[in-house]
């Protein structure tokens, strides 16, 4: 079940990659917003059996590209140095979804 989970999670992070790239020349990391977003949907969602595998998949791709959408338009213009993506993504996690990343962060 982890193998199916590893892989799922390297599946969202993948469609998280694609969708960062529409922040063409903004400075931000997109490895650590990929971490963050995807370890953010994995413990709110990925509750996964093999019945529900490809179902769970996309509810996680789609409930992942949303946020990072959001967070593009809204906040990823704020970040003017790579170091300061993670308190960005971070604050905007915790202000958005009201769950602050210990809780999210296992």
């Amino acid at each position: 079940m982890q193998n199916s989970q590893d892989e799922m999670m390297r599946e969202v992070r993948s469609e998280l990659q694609s969708s960062l790239s529409k922040g063409g020349q903004m400075t931000f990391d997109r490895d650590v917003v990929c971490e963050e977003i995807s370890q953010f949907v994995f413990r709110e969602g990925g509750h996964v059996v093999m019945t529900n595998r490809d179902e769970e998949l996309s509810l996680l791709c789609t409930k992942a590209v949303t946020m990072a959408d959001a967070w593009l338009m809204n906040c990823a213009s704020e970040v003017e140095a790579v170091g300061q993506t993670k308190g960005n993504i971070v604050n905007y996690i915790e202000k958005t979804y009201g769950v602050h990343r210990e809780m999210y962060v296992a």
